[in-house]
């Protein structure tokens, strides 16, 4: 995910006169870094080989929500342009109504992760592809998707033409690309590669 991606996916626990600024720095020097990120076309997740006690700690440090004791895991890690960005699970109460939430949570900056959570009926329900959370910044875009059990693999296609691939983790993918290259169709595939759902992704504002 991009630094200024971040800020725009979650402004949590910032007032106004502190995002504003922090986004005007990050269109400066930030986009000029991001400018030299490479960039990456396949997103397959990599187990998780973080200690259980280590990974459900740091879950609950990035959960926005208060958090079910026991339930945070670190799923694996995926490499990206930005470099590895590491996908967490987790289980909420959500405040308003006091219902189970399950959690998808990425982190690549830690003061500004993000996330995508469901209820249990949603997850119950299930769905080829859902819930995609993403956001984009001045070079880059990027999309976290929750995925049903029976997708093996992720095609994303953006505007130009340009191909990617993501092999999700525990029903969770990721992806990131460059925003020039236009919006992006994630089409989900079994294993036998016939499409069972998609999703757009924006690569702008």
């Amino acid at each position: 995910m991009t630094a200024l991606g971040l800020v725009l996916a979650c402004s949590c626990g910032l007032a106004d006169d502190q995002v504003q600024p922090r986004l005007d720095r990050l269109r400066g020097a930030g986009a000029a870094a991001e400018e030299r990120w490479p960039e990456v076309f396949d997103f397959t997740v990599q187990p998780s080989t973080m200690d259980p006690q280590e990974a459900e700690a740091a879950a609950e440090r990035y959960a926005f929500d208060p958090p079910l004791d026991g339930t945070g895991r670190h799923l694996g890690t995926v490499r990206a342009p930005q470099g590895d960005t590491q996908l967490y699970r987790i289980a909420v109460i959500d405040p308003t109504d006091e219902g189970r939430w399950e959690c998808v949570i990425e982190v690549t900056d830690e003061e500004l992760p993000g996330s995508v959570c469901r209820s249990a009926e949603e997850v119950e329900a299930g769905s080829a592809v859902t819930n995609p959370m993403g956001s984009v910044g001045v070079v880059w875009a990027w999309g976290l998707l929750v995925v049903g059990d029976e997708v093996d693999s992720l095609v994303g296609v953006t505007a130009d033409g340009q191909r990617y691939t993501m092999t999700p983790i525990e029903n969770v993918a990721f992806v990131q690309w460059r925003a020039d290259r236009g919006d992006m169709r994630v089409a989900a595939l079994d294993a036998e590669g016939f499409e069972l759902g998609s999703v757009q992704l924006d690569s702008t504002m």
